[in-house]
């Protein structure tokens, strides 16, 4: 998923401030080691930096198929809360052994989730970052003048989920997340940026994962935004066989942004598009106007292949006024909805489709 998006004062050296005791969150998970979440902050480099771990994933479970299936582990929701006042301005992510040896990002994918801020188009918890196989680092320097506002205190939240294209067994998995940080000292300030997240199929509380009929088809969702401002970048994320993203004006059918997938010869994503517009972007989206996301899929197959695919489009929007992108409802129980799916403990199996990544 995306991703996206994004983005001393205290002593020079790095100091560690994962939890208010200063002792770093620690999480039991079942038939392996305690997970801690440790987070650090780096005042010469201008980086927090995210550790969870270690991680152990057991064997293909009993039970699942794996013929068409592809078994898919999801790990507990990892919280911490955020260090300090200031912006981050991307994310550069990488998965480490127990040695220190990067692994392959195609094992897993990633999302990253703010407890503490509404999303801009959809009523839930902000979708702070996501990472899958198609998707890039991103980190821009503070020259450029945005960064995602993030205030000491948020609670923050980490899930991956491994995906079993083999059967064996991974112990002692290591989840880096690093963030280029601006504090909120700096002059000039940034401009405030939020992550702009939409999904074509958002089902709240459950599988947002839709069906692809033989040949080429579409899933599209009209939304609107509730402040207007400028889109700064749009990335996405799609599944097998996705052939593109596409942002339209609902009004006029105007196309605003397109990302083209491409595939390898199994019809996986290798690369979504990703699209910078820069400061002065004429892709703006104006308050409570119809726009809308469309998914383009091409299956070569001769069935539907159902509860298949995903569409998502991410990025980073600058609002005229940041004021008037709404605040979380904790009461609002479609918010109570998402956090509670997004809350669920242990290891929990799914079974999904063949190669949906």
């Amino acid at each position: 998923m995306l991703a996206p998006l994004l983005l001393l004062v205290a002593a020079a050296q790095a100091y560690q401030t994962p939890t208010t005791s200063g002792a770093p969150t620690r999480h039991s998970t079942t038939g392996a080691a305690t997970t801690e979440v440790a987070v650090t902050v780096d005042s010469t480099r201008g980086e927090v930096k995210v550790t969870v771990g270690p991680l152990h994933f057991d064997p293909i479970p009993p039970g699942f198929n794996t013929g068409h299936e592809m078994p898919t582990i999801r790990t507990p929701m990892f919280r911490w809360e955020w260090p300090v006042d200031g912006w981050i301005r991307g994310f550069r992510l990488t998965l480490r052994d127990a040695h220190g040896e990067p692994l392959s990002r195609d094992l897993m994918h990633f999302i990253l989730v703010n407890f503490s801020r509404r999303q801009l188009v959809h009523r839930g918890a902000e979708r702070l970052m996501g990472a899958a196989r198609e998707t890039e680092d991103v980190d821009f320097p503070a020259s450029l003048g945005i960064g995602v506002p993030m205030s000491r205190g948020m609670q923050l939240g980490l899930y991956a989920k491994r995906h079993y294209e083999t059967p064996e067994p991974l112990d002692s998995v290591y989840i880096e997340v690093a963030f280029p940080w601006t504090p909120l000292t700096a002059t000039p300030r940034l401009a405030d940026a939020v992550p702009f997240y939409v999904d074509a199929y958002l089902t709240v509380g459950a599988l947002n994962e839709f069906d692809v009929p033989p040949g080429r088809s579409e899933q599209s969702r009209v939304f609107s935004v509730p402040a207007g401002g400028r889109l700064w970048g749009v990335a996405g994320h799609l599944h097998r066989y996705g052939a593109e993203l596409r942002l339209e004006d609902a009004a006029t059918g105007r196309v605003l942004a397109t990302l083209a997938a491409t595939q390898d010869a199994e019809g996986r994503i290798t690369r979504l598009e990703r699209r910078v517009f820069g400061l002065r972007s004429e892709v703006r989206l104006e308050a409570s106007h119809p726009y809308r996301l469309v998914g383009a899929y091409r299956n070569p197959t001769d069935s539907t292949l159902h509860q298949f695919a995903m569409a998502h489009m991410v990025g980073l929007f600058l609002p005229d006024d940041p004021r008037e992108v709404p605040r979380l409802d904790l009461s609002d129980p479609i918010v109570q909805t998402d956090i509670a799916s997004l809350a669920r403990e242990g290891a929990v199996a799914e079974q999904k489709m063949d190669d949906r990544r």
